[in-house]
């Protein structure tokens, strides 16, 4: 762990614990030391607590009275603390076994845009098990790859890339050239990218939740440059360590002007997300900044 922090090095540690606690765990129990981590980071620490409470109030608003913003809130904390526990003892199971635990539901949508033959653009956002539904798609033999950023933590970035190598997924890192992205599409490929991540640049702007929010226009632009489809997608708890995701096309008809193209399309793709968001909000990532 040479050249990292003391800050990192911690983390470290932490993860390299939390990993020896779950290995013996059977894997319907592994969530639950991440459930009690999340609940202590929202009640005791209080960890990011004021931003996740400010922006699902900006959600839903007077609809949502404050004692049930609070527990969404917490609960939203105990999922992801739980969520991440599961990731970490992703990579102990074989593809037959995570095919155990994740449901495809809605696969018609995928295989049809991908008999078009230009790939996929399989879009989702910070809303339940996105690695597990990867890698059930990887085990049932779907050419998968994830645009990935970089963790903070070089550590921490390691071992996630090492459970979705584990998983059979393929990852991109993120950076400014979209020639490995264009490739895979063009090879015919799943190409999946997370679309609720605010834009720093501040040029692209859609609507979430009714808020004006910085989009990215990654997904729509490439899908749009090579006639990929989109796909959206999403996974939801159905159990303790189950899962069942679901598959929908995103289609927009286009204009013919390429920045009012993108913008539909990308707005197409935010009201997925909403819509099912709205549905199910405690299993959405309320901590990070979107609005």
């Amino acid at each position: 762990m040479a050249g990292l922090s003391l800050r990192h090095r911690l983390e470290a540690a932490a993860l390299s614990a939390l990993g020896l606690l779950l290995r013996p765990l059977p894997l319907r129990w592994v969530s639950l030391p991440g459930a009690a981590l999340g609940w202590l980071l929202f009640s005791v620490f209080r960890l990011e607590r004021k931003t996740t409470l400010r922006n699902i109030e900006l959600a839903f608003g007077a609809a949502l009275p404050a004692a049930a913003r609070r527990r969404l809130a917490r609960d939203c904390y105990m999922f992801f603390g739980g969520l991440a526990c599961e990731v970490l003892s992703q990579a102990r199971l074989r593809p037959a076994t995570i095919a155990r635990h994740i449901e495809l539901e809605g696969l018609a949508a995928l295989d049809e845009a991908l008999a078009a033959g230009r790939g996929v653009v399989m879009v989702s956002g910070h809303y339940g098990n996105w690695e597990l539904l990867g890698a059930g798609l990887a085990a049932r033999g779907y050419p998968v790859s994830y645009y990935v950023g970089q963790q903070e933590n070089p550590v921490a970035d390691a071992a996630l890339n090492a459970v979705r190598r584990a998983s059979g997924l393929g990852t991109v890192p993120k950076g400014p050239s979209i020639r490995n992205l264009l490739r895979l599409l063009r090879a015919g490929q799943v190409l999946g990218l997370l679309a609720d991540q605010h834009y720093i640049h501040k040029t692209h702007y859609i609507r979430f939740f009714g808020q004006p929010v910085s989009a990215a226009p990654g997904a729509a632009s490439l899908a749009l440059r090579t006639g990929a489809r989109v796909v959206f997608c999403w996974a939801e708890p159905i159990g303790r360590y189950r899962y069942r995701a679901h598959f929908r096309a995103v289609r927009c008809s286009p204009s013919g002007e390429e920045a009012r193209d993108v913008l539909a399309l990308s707005q197409a793709i935010s009201d997925a997300l909403e819509a099912q968001v709205r549905r199910a909000p405690a299993f959405y990532f309320w901590m990070h900044r979107r609005f």
